[in-house]
């Protein structure tokens, strides 16, 4: 909260502070974790999932219950669900983790189109890290794609540096 009212340029009304500090103190009691071939979502407590199950939209979701606070979920409803319980004020931490894909290479070109060496920035690299996780179940699986800001390339992870010289520079 002190972030925000450190930016913000009025007074951030109380209401507003509580609705957040609710909202964030929700996150966590509903958790999405992998079962076997399908997903399980699991709530902290009882009342919670009873008052999902019959949330208008996270409801439809949550139809096939395993106990008292879980229910099976459908791989393909992950997003949907993930969207829905947001929308009932509850976010999912999603420690499902993701299915492995084939590996795809890719190589950075080693100029930028304007002749300049291409380079990730020191954010990029961090904001890449920080969203593969190591390839945890918390992580992007490993892979994430995104395009680079101003005139650099655009690339998936992980990247290699090829240890080549770039043809734009002059010969060492």
């Amino acid at each position: 909260m002190a972030a925000l009212r450190g930016h913000a340029k009025y007074l951030v009304p109380p209401s507003v502070e509580q609705e957040i500090l609710e909202l964030a103190a929700r996150y966590g009691r509903v958790v999405i974790t992998r079962d076997g071939v399908g997903l399980r979502c699991t709530c902290l407590d009882e009342l919670t999932a009873e008052r999902l199950s019959r949330d208008r939209d996270a409801g439809q979701h949550l139809t096939d219950r395993i106990d008292r606070t879980s229910f099976r979920v459908d791989p393909g409803q992950r997003g949907v669900l993930k969207q829905a319980l947001v929308t009932a004020g509850f976010p999912a931490e999603d420690l499902a983790g993701y299915v492995a894909g084939e590996a795809l290479e890719i190589t950075f070109r080693a100029c930028a189109a304007s002749g300049e060496v291409f380079v990730v920035r020191e954010y990029q690299r961090l904001a890449a890290e920080s969203f593969f996780l190591a390839g945890s179940e918390r992580g992007a699986a490993g892979w994430s794609s995104f395009l680079w800001c101003g005139k650099r390339s655009s690339g998936s992870l992980p990247w290699r540096w090829s240890g080549r010289r770039p043809s734009c520079l002059p010969p060492a």
